[in-house]
């Protein structure tokens, strides 16, 4: 199910500073990314369902640490460069993730996800219309994460938000951002950072924003802004 494979060309030295070390060109692809998860127990998002994974690069894994260098991402329609390391030697195991895409198509998901299933618009619909569950984030607590996620433009609504960073990491359940940013239709730009405690418990964001064009950005979000006279909703600015 899924149509898991993977495919390893390396080879093992035995014979170095860090004892033996096994360096491979690594590839994993699968057919349906959410039955592959959904197999290890793992909920997937309805996004990822029938969606094509391949991933691939330079591995490299010693008895203490590994990397994954020079990697490329592809779910689904999106493509992003990868790179991992992680230690197992410390008092808690430690994974650094980046991705770096140079376009995320937000649309094309939705379309996608839209043909595969008549009945999405629908349903997305109904599930609107009920009451939203409490916010969960599914934050690891065994280990440290630290994560460099951006892209250079995502679309959705038909127009592109430019420079996308979120980056910070995660420790005991804790979320720290130390940046999330972007630059947004509307001559908008945000900024953000903060901490997320365990659960939801604890918030405390500063957030910064300022836009040319108030009404552009409102436009792009799908507020309806009609009833506002054309010279109002201008330039506008937010530090909270």
């Amino acid at each position: 199910t899924g149509g898991l494979a993977a495919k390893f060309d390396g080879l093992l030295l035995r014979e170095t500073d860090a004892g033996a070390v096994f360096k491979a060109s690594a590839e994993i692809s699968a057919a349906d990314a959410a039955a592959v998860l959904g197999e290890w127990g793992v909920a997937a998002p309805a996004q990822i369902s029938g969606r094509l994974f391949a991933l691939g690069g330079q591995l490299r894994l010693d008895a203490a640490s590994g990397d994954f260098e020079e990697g490329q991402l592809r779910l689904g329609p999106a493509n992003a460069a990868a790179g991992a390391h992680w230690t197992l030697d410390g008092p808690r195991p430690r994974v650094s993730l980046r991705l770096a895409a140079r376009a995320l198509d937000l649309d094309a998901w939705t379309a996608q996800r839209a043909a595969a299933a008549p009945g999405f618009a629908l349903v997305a619909a109904a599930s609107a219309a009920e009451p939203a569950a409490p916010l969960a984030l599914p934050l690891p607590k065994d280990v440290d994460v630290a994560f460099d996620l951006s892209a250079a433009s995502v679309l959705w609504r038909g127009q592109a938000a430019q420079s996308v960073v979120a980056e910070g990491e995660v420790s005991r359940g804790d979320l720290v951002l130390n940046q999330v940013s972007a630059e947004l239709p509307g001559a908008a730009q945000v900024r953000a950072f903060g901490f997320v405690g365990t659960a939801m418990r604890s918030l405390d964001l500063t957030v910064q924003a300022s836009a040319a064009n108030l009404r552009g950005v409102l436009d792009w979000l799908g507020a309806d802004v009609s009833g506002v006279p054309s010279d109002r909703l201008r330039r506008a600015g937010l530090a909270a």
